[in-house]
């Protein structure tokens, strides 16, 4: 094994490929959008990736023959600032094993046919007749799996020679600008054209070799609706092959606050003032609605979702009252003393922060992870606790949503169950040495949310029908609260 290269993709490297295949889905340039999806945050597209790879091999080894074909799969969908190391593996004859990872875990598999020695790969049109164009700004497609039947087009190449080989001059040199133009604009067929909006790219199998002259076409193989799976095939004057991609569910949309009026006794939670950390989507977006639905004021605090927890905010105004304030609980002190001067004191505080909690690792039991998920779940939640009783001067009731996960283990969810374990004693320990604090810690089901989302379905209950009971017991357990100390030390 030998190593090619370092990198980490940032949000501008990005928005330069979009430009460069004409696919701006905004799972890849947007972080609001695609916080809300499934990944959780912005992905590296996979072509960015793999014309990164080629050009690492090439500028590393110029001696290595042209690729005759390529035969590629995503493992593991790559973040924004990730650090990914890039590795040249044993392989057959004429295969070259190039391996994209994350501190040990696969990202994306490369398999390089080589062409043999002294073959050149095919002759690129001039620039004058290269099939390419400005039209760079299509929006992608909403189709569902279904739909995807049937479907066919042409791609077009929005990749210019000079500009692939400015962002990738070794590739370009051994690949040639128009094999490598075609093979930039799959990620535009994924990404825009078909699944389009709600796309995950899996992989892709091509011989670099075309018919001269004609057009990238595509169309639809064979759907797969029972895995959202869809097989594309692809042809052009550089490449033919198939294209294997999934149809993501769509973002979770919670109820409006209106429609749970119904929901709610009228005036249930009157005169309660409630802070809701992570509130700007999922079980805090539905918990903050509940409240106010109730009669009381919730106060959403959002991370990085400003727009999402505006939105939330204006919703709650057409039946209640709302604020939407930011507050990191990795850096909570200043923000929070600033929340509890305008909003406060609160009778109740919701905690919902949490890192992504479906990961793919290398290992069991990742220490790291577990690092990550404990300064939230036990650490930042401890002090946040503290802060919000000392500032009383009432009893203050506090929901941490615990998991079923410790009843019933899954292996993959090993580190954020023994997080939620140590979160679990520590409410156990803050509300026995803390005088006007009552927690209530629920092992809560799988429900439907972004985080909980798959790509094949899983069973999921409904937040309302489960968040509602929990907020009706932290309303009871303020009257049984101990009185408030002036200060917890």
């Amino acid at each position: 094994m030998m190593e090619l290269g370092r990198r980490s993709f940032t949000l501008d490297d990005q928005e330069r490929f979009a430009g460069l295949a004409g696919d701006r889905n905004p799972l890849h340039v947007d972080r609001s959008y695609a916080r809300r999806t499934m990944l959780g945050d912005v992905v590296v597209h996979g072509l960015h990736q793999v014309l990164w790879a080629l050009d690492r091999l090439y500028d590393v080894h110029p001696e290595t023959p042209a690729p005759a074909a390529l035969d590629v799969r995503f493992r593991r969908a790559l973040h924004l600032d990730e650090p990914v190391e890039l590795t040249l593996r044993p392989g057959g004859p004429q295969v070259l094993r190039l391996q994209i990872s994350l501190a040990g875990t696969p990202c994306t598999d490369i398999a390089v046919t080589l062409r043999p020695q002294g073959e050149a790969a095919p002759a690129d049109p001039s620039p004058a007749t290269a099939q390419e164009t400005a039209r760079v700004g299509a929006q992608p497609v909403d189709l569902t799996i279904e739909a995807m039947a049937g479907r066919s087009g042409v791609i077009d190449r929005c990749a210019g020679d000079a500009p692939l080989a400015a962002a990738a001059p070794a590739a370009h040199r051994h690949v040639g600008g128009g094999a490598l133009a075609e093979l930039v604009a799959l990620s535009r067929l994924v990404g825009v054209e078909c699944p389009g909006l709600h796309s995950l790219f899996s992989s892709f199998k091509v011989a670099l070799a075309g018919e001269p002259g004609a057009p990238l076409a595509w169309r639809t193989l064979m759907i797969e609706p029972k895995f959202s799976m869809v097989t594309l095939a692809v042809e052009g004057a550089f490449l033919r092959g198939e294209v294997v991609a999934f149809a993501r569910p769509r973002p979770v949309e919670q109820p409006a606050a209106a429609a749970l009026l119904g929901v709610v006794e009228r005036g249930a939670f009157a005169g309660r003032r409630a802070l809701v950390i992570g509130g700007s989507r999922g079980l805090g977006e539905v918990t903050a609605k509940l409240i106010a639905a109730g009669g009381g004021y919730p106060v959403v605090t959002y991370a990085n979702g400003q727009a999402e927890a505006e939105r939330i905010a204006a919703d709650i105004s057409t039946v209640g009252t709302a604020a939407a304030e930011r507050l990191d609980v990795l850096d909570p002190d200043e923000a929070l003393a600033g929340i509890i001067e305008r909003h406060g004191p609160f009778d109740e505080m919701y905690y919902f922060a949490t890192p992504k909690i479906f990961v793919q690792k290398a290992s069991f039991f990742d220490e790291r992870l577990f690092r990550s998920f404990c300064e939230v779940y036990v650490e930042r939640f401890a002090g946040i606790v503290r802060r919000l009783a000392a500032a009383g001067p009432g009893p203050l009731s506090v929901l941490y949503p615990s998991t079923q996960a410790l009843d019933e283990p899954v292996r993959d969810l090993a580190e954020y169950a023994a997080a939620k374990a140590a979160g679990e004693e520590i409410c156990r320990l803050l509300a026995r040495f803390t005088p006007g604090l009552a927690i209530v810690a629920p092992r809560l089901p799988r429900l439907a949310t972004d985080q909980t989302a798959t790509l094949l379905p899983v069973p999921a209950a409904d937040p309302v029908a489960v968040m509602l009971p929990e907020i009706r017991r932290m309303a009871a357990g303020a009257a049984s609260a101990r009185p408030a100390p002036a200060l917890v030390p």
